[in-house]
């Protein structure tokens, strides 16, 4: 008998032609995404995530959840946890950070899809778009999900709170419509308030979401805002509590006392403004030119005049549509409302950042995709033989997706390595200090000190008293041995800030590594004791006391930072105070702790083949010299230890190799030619 299947009902397509779009948006996502797990940290990611004390453990949860006020993560409490579990997964090791990040944009384009395709199929757009609902929300998440302008907020693992709180608002968003079309909305509604209370935990911008779903309510309800409140007081009590949250998390986080002070007036800034807007939009249908960090300046008012007539039209245009109850009148409202909290009359430090427009391009993606559907469809009603336009667009909507994909992937090309994204930033942004004096630094951890000088110099041009600069050109200088003019550096940054710690840690090293142990001293002393949160000068200082023979109050100090917040680094720092006591037995277990945690430490590795040589464990010392040379094969001592280890477990072959090496590395290497000289006597010492 021939087997029969039955028919597919309706609603069994149309899941499955959900399930599909789904499965097509997360892999677009990915595919976009996919060369930007290796990201190095950036920027605010060192303050926020590197030396972040706050992330290091998961329990008890407060410790996570309410950093310290004034930090640049203060009062976004699901922000900073965000930073704890992938510290709890993976560490130091950027790949989990990425990850996340990843996973977060692809949820934001899932709920959009679903926001869209559930809009489209409310009274008044069911007739229109109801047929191809979700195929059109499909392109509309589609184009959003992998424009390149959202790398500042996808590939930048700080600006993970632009797409956390994106998500939370689309997820709001989208429950609460879901109530509005169900018999039973209390649930749904108090779903949504939650995932509301939860973006208010992330960013601020969520304030523009109740604004918003009244602008929803008035345009595809025909609900005034009076009776939108009445007809839902479960979400709009709910949008009402987590605003007052909200006012509490900012007071308490207090990020504007880390916060730098804005250089424009709030007119000046609304009309510089209305020239960020317009590139926006730009960047939008042409994402040429996007920049990690714009160093956007104060316009004049003449200057702004033609791009605040413009914005103002289109400002005014959404404004006549919503009162019409135009559905394109809410796609403005919703641009312009999510929009101004950064970009209208409060003045803040930085004019234009492109994570700005990670939900306000959803209203620009939908008005694209759905006009060029109602103006297909109106063509073909009027000529019949240009019905094959269904097609034609669909094509087109692929081909476009595939060029901002691919866009985007080639523009995470830029932010492979720190000396690659501010060499980019530098090249289309030369008026920034900030990018200047970042590259300065990149360039520094590759030892590239001369290009890092000139970028410090370029820096110092624009911000001749920005006290960082002076701090980086610092280490540029001493990386070229120039240490005078490097301590120099140091006192001038100092002359602009007495109290910068920073400075007064760099000089404690510094003085250190000179031999001027004393003003080493005295240095990290005052970085201790006026910035005790600041743990490498703590741990500077605790090496200070040690090498000034004060051995005792050195080891006390170090086990209370120990037992405070432990760490790497207040292993390795312990070690080798114990080490200078003649503790050898326990300077080997941490210095063996610092390698666990850390395999990379280079100095705890030194440090502990060093003791192992010295104490007969040559063995062991020959397999972590080994190591170094495999880690670091340009570094000199590494070879030189290992040709000594090999000497003495009688292997004279391989410990001539190895003193070569080291001899080609530095022709000048006495302990080099004096290894080669013993084993040419056949009577090798180390």
């Amino acid at each position: 008998m021939e087997k029969t299947t039955p028919p597919q009902t309706g609603n069994q397509t149309r899941t499955a032609g959900e399930a599909t779009a789904l499965v097509l948006l997360a892999g677009a996502v990915f595919l976009a995404w996919s060369n930007s797990f290796g990201v190095p940290f950036l920027l605010d990611d060192f303050g926020n995530i590197v030396k972040s004390p706050s992330i290091r453990q998961l329990w008890p949860p407060w410790e996570a959840l309410f950093p310290p006020p004034g930090s640049a993560v203060g009062g976004r409490p699901l922000f900073n946890l965000s930073f704890a579990l992938n510290y709890a997964v993976s560490g130091l090791e950027v790949w989990s950070f990425h990850l996340f990040n990843v996973l977060v944009h692809a949820l934001a384009a899932w709920a959009l899809f679903g926001l869209v395709r559930r809009s489209l199929l409310l009274p008044g757009m069911v007739e229109r778009y109801g047929r191809r609902a979700g195929v059109l929300a499909f392109f509309t998440a589609l184009m959003w999900a992998v424009h390149p302008l959202h790398t500042d907020a996808v590939t930048y693992i700080s600006q993970r709170a632009e797409a956390m709180m994106g998500l939370f608002f689309l997820a709001s968003a989208w429950l609460a419509l879901r109530g509005w079309t169900s018999p039973r909305p209390r649930g749904w509604h108090a779903l949504s308030v939650l995932a509301f209370v939860a973006g208010v935990g992330v960013k601020e911008v969520m304030v523009a979401l109740p604004m918003v779903m009244l602008a929803c309510e008035w345009v595809f309800f025909h609900r005034s805002p009076v009776r939108a409140v009445r007809n839902s007081p479960v979400l709009y009590t709910g949008y009402g509590v987590g605003l007052g949250l909200l006012g509490f998390l900012v007071a308490s986080g207090a990020t504007r006392s880390v916060t730098p002070e804005a250089t424009a007036t709030p007119l000046s800034y609304l009309a510089s403004q209305a020239q960020v807007i317009v590139h926006y939009l730009s960047t939008t249908f042409w994402p040429a030119g996007l920049a990690f960090e714009y160093a956007w300046p104060v316009i004049g008012y003449e200057e702004a005049a033609p791009y605040a007539l413009f914005v103002a039209g289109l400002l005014g245009v959404s404004a006549w549509l919503l009162a019409r109850r135009n559905p394109m009148g809410f796609l403005g409202a919703w641009f312009f409302l999510i929009l101004g909290p950064t970009s209208s009359i409060m003045p803040l430090p930085f004019l234009a950042w492109d994570r700005r427009m990670y939900l306000p391009l959803a209203a620009v993606a939908a008005l694209v995709i759905l006009g060029g559907y109602r103006l297909g469809a109106r063509i073909a009603a009027r000529w019949p033989r240009a019905r094959g336009l269904a097609v034609a667009g669909g094509g087109l909507a692929v081909a476009a997706a595939l060029v901002l994909g691919t866009a985007t992937w080639v523009r995470n090309l830029d932010y492979a390595t720190e000396v690659s994204i501010w060499q980019d930033t530098v090249e289309k942004r030369p008026g920034s200090a900030i990018a200047w004096e970042s590259l300065c630094v990149a360039l520094e951890k590759e030892g590239r000190f001369p290009e890092a000088e000139t970028a410090a110099r370029k820096a110092l041009v624009l911000k001749p008293e920005k006290k960082e600069v002076w701090i980086s050109l610092a280490g540029a200088l001493k990386g070229q041995g120039r240490e005078d003019e490097s301590l120099s550096a140091l006192q001038k940054a100092l002359e602009l800030d007495p109290d910068d710690y920073l400075a007064r840690y760099n000089l404690a090293v510094q003085y250190q590594e000179m031999g001027d142990l004393e003003k080493a001293l005295e240095e990290s002393r005052f970085v201790h004791e006026n910035h005790p949160g600041f743990r490498p000068g703590s741990l500077q200082y605790a090496l200070a006391l040690a090498m000034t023979g004060q051995l005792d109050l050195a080891e006390d100090l170090l086990r209370e930072l120990d037992r405070k917040s432990p760490g790497p680094e207040g292993s390795y720092t312990l070690a080798r105070v114990l080490e200078m006591k003649g503790n050898l037995a326990e300077a080997v277990s941490l210095y063996e702790m610092t390698l666990k945690a850390r395999p990379g430490h280079l100095e705890a590795r030194f440090g502990l083949a060093g003791i192992l040589a010295r104490h007969g464990r040559i063995r062991e010392a020959e397999a972590q010299y080994a190591e170094l040379v495999r880690m670091v094969p340009e570094e000199v001592d590494a070879r030189l230890g290992h040709g000594w280890a090999l000497v003495l477990l009688g292997r004279p072959g391989e410990a001539e190799a190895r003193f070569r090496e080291a001899l080609f590395l530095d022709p000048g290497s006495v302990e080099a030619a004096r290894g080669l000289e013993a084993l040419s006597k056949g009577t090798p010492s180390p």
